[in-house]
This record gives C-alpha cells, structure tokens and sequence, in this order.
C-alpha cells in the first residue's frame, strides 16, 4: 500500500466514519426513517444545530451518584489496598468532601481518589466509577444510543480490513442502536432499518421489532440476542444467535462490543463544528470523564485533537493523564495522526509536544509504517529523523 493510500484510508476511517458515521446511517431508507425520526441527532445540518445537542455547562453542586452496573466500593484510604468500607449500588448517592491533587491510573482507566460522605459514612472512591448526573436504574441502564466496534482481525494488514462490518453483511451486529426510555427501540445501518420494544431483565435483553431491507426486500436473517455483558457504564457486549443464508440457516453465535455514545464523545465526534469545543472537552475532564476513554475503532480524545492539529486541546488532554502513545484498531498514533493530517506548514507544535510527551517516533501501525513513512513535508522529516525516526522499518519501501 502506496503512503498516500494509508493516508486515504485513514481518513477515511477516522474522519468519515468517526465523525459521520451517526449520520450515514441514518439514510432515508423505509427502515431508517423511523429510525431518524425518533432520533433528533439524524437531521443536524448546521454547527447551531449541533451545539443543540450538547449537554449545557452546569455548576457543580457537589452530588455525585456510583455510575458502574457492578456497584462501587467506598475505602477506608485513597488506595485500592484499603479496608473496604462499604459496598454502593449503581445510583447511590453521595457528596463530595475533598479529592487528591494527582490523577493516578489504575486498570487502565485515568482519574482521582474522591472523598464522599454517604449517609453517616465517609471513605474514599475512584472517580471514573462515579457521575456528576444520576444514572439510570440497571433495568433501564442500556437506555441511550449504542455503536458496534469494529468486527475484524486486528493483527491483520490494513489492507486487508476493507470488510469493516459484521461477518454477515446488515446483521444485527452492525446496527447502531436507540434504546428509548419508554421501551422502545430504533436500529439501522446501511442495509437495514428497525423499531420495536425491548425490555431488559438482568443481562438478557428482549427485543420485540419489525424491520425492512432496503428496496423493501425481506429480511433475509433471524436473529435472537441472548446476553448482554457490561464492561463498563460505556461499554458492553452483545452475544447474538444468529441464521443467516451464509451460514447454510445453521445458528452462528456472534459477540460484538458496543461503545456508548455520551456527551464527551458527542463532543469529540463532531469537534469540527463546533467552536467551544476546547471548553467543554475541559468541562468534561473536569467533570471526571476519562482523558483516556476508548471510542469507536479504538480512537481516543488525543487522537480527535492530533488530527485537528489542536495544540491547545492537546495540552489539555496531556495534562488530564491522557496517554501520549496509544494505538487505534489501524494500529495508528497520536503522531501518525498529527503526521497524516500535518499540512506542510511550518507549524510542527503538536508534532513537537506529542514527541516531547513521550510519543514513539518509530512506533508502527498495523501496516509496518512509522511516523516518518507518513511525514510529507521536509520540515517535519527533518524533525522526526532528529530524534531517531527510521523510515521503512516494518515494510518494504512504499510504490512510487
């Protein structure tokens, strides 16, 4: 694959089905329409109309509420080796007292210990296990919009990803999903569209809808979604039973991560159109969402700010505990990032502060290419070469 093929797909990849990717699907088909309808984000057309769909920036009151499905412990001391004092229901109430100064990192999520009192108890708690809004209660906890995470070999060569959907093309698990609080449902991708009810007991979810192709052809699979698995409040699995012409009407079981769409990533999705977006991903940060959470195709909040080439949310993110380093499902950096989407000016500041941070220079993606094999001005070369960047390393030299 030729360097500006790589960049091609990556901004393919990144920029359109990342940023668009609600929108896409969201076609005019007889499916999607009752999809779209019911979903006010399906018809942004302006930058007015996507500041309306943001969250507004509250003062603090000091309240927060436990925001994992799996409970939360309330310690003795800001240590996961602390006595544990009690054990919190998803929705438990609590207030803030005091927190430490440091983000620290534990299992891979970025945040502060938080002091709380809770009724006549006081303790200590990690802060990306708890929200600034009440959550809803477990049997409704799937309510909101859901994205599948990509359905492919992640070892495998880019090139050999363009099949970026399920194993069965317009399966159930390539829909993106509206839950609805009253028990009803919209789903659609490019090929198909439905709506129903669901309702949700323990980790199996009912779904009960009626759904049509595009072309108003019949709907060639039956499907039964089975369990659900929580990861986090942000993001589950799906296990489905699936028939499927393909699979000569054997039953094929699927499992699909799906990532919640929330107001950090409604934030960083559409961070093109919006002009405040620095300040409100700092309101984010400071509303304890992680610096580090994981979006679509692996893309975290750095990722969003290197392709801009947006110093200042960069510095931002950096300062929050975000990773220097990390690597989407294309196997691509912050650099390679801020490299592809670097525009041959002078202005090397975002490439300089993510190197300065810590980034790797020689890091490969899933192709073999570094930084430099991405790099199209003399200037950012020369830098990158400056600090030990070796072109070519992990694949024969790109066509001509």
């Amino acid at each position: 694959m030729t360097r500006s093929g790589l960049t091609c797909l990556f901004l393919t990849a990144l920029t359109i089905m990342c940023a668009f990717s609600l929108l896409a699907c969201r076609k005019d088909s007889q499916g999607e329409s009752a999809r779209a309808s019911a979903n006010p984000k399906a018809s942004i057309q302006s930058p007015s109309d996507v500041e309306d769909v943001l969250p507004p920036l509250e003062p603090d009151t000091g309240i927060r509420w436990a925001n994992s499905p799996f409970g939360l412990r309330l310690r003795s001391a800001p240590s996961t080796e602390a006595t544990i004092i009690n054990e919190m229901a998803l929705g438990t109430k609590m207030t803030e007292i005091d927190r430490q100064a440091e983000r620290v990192k534990i299992d891979g999520k970025v945040g502060y210990w938080i002091k709380v009192s809770v009724g006549t108890m006081e303790g200590w708690v990690f802060s990306p296990f708890i929200s600034w809004k009440e959550p809803l209660p477990l049997d409704q906890f799937i309510a909101g919009s859901w994205e599948p995470e990509p359905f492919f070999d992640e070892k495998a060569p880019v090139k050999q990803k363009e099949n970026r959907g399920s194993t069965f093309q317009g399966s159930p698990s390539d829909l993106i999903y509206d839950f609805n609080l009253d028990g009803t449902y919209t789903s659609g991708n490019h090929y198909y569209g439905e709506n129903g009810t669901w309702s949700l007991a323990g980790n199996h979810l009912t779904l009960s809808g009626k759904g049509a192709s595009e072309g108003d052809e019949t709907h060639e699979e039956k499907f039964t979604l089975i369990t659900i698995s929580w990861i986090d409040a942000n993001h589950l699995t799906f296990t489905y039973s699936i028939k499927n012409k393909a699979s000569e009407g054997q039953d094929v079981v699927i499992t699909r991560g799906y990532v919640r769409e929330t107001d950090f990533s409604r934030i960083l999705v559409y961070a093109n159109y919006i002009k405040t977006r620095t300040k409100r991903v700092q309101r984010c940060l400071e509303q304890d969402w992680d610096p580090n959470q994981l979006f679509r195709m692996h893309n975290r909040p750095i990722h969003y700010a290197a392709q801009d080439q947006n110093l200042e949310l960069c510095r931002i993110l950096l300062a929050a505990g975000a990773e220097p380093d990390p690597s989407n499902v294309f196997g691509m950096t912050p650099l390679h990032i801020a490299c592809s989407s670097h525009n041959n000016s002078d202005d090397l500041s975002v490439i300089k502060l993510l190197v300065e941070a810590g980034a790797d220079v020689n890091a490969q993606d899933a192709d073999g290419y570094t930084p430099l094999d991405i790099a199209k001005s003399p200037k950012l070369q020369a830098y990158l070469t400056s600090y030990g960047a070796i072109a070519n390393i992990g694949q024969s030299p790109p066509e001509k």
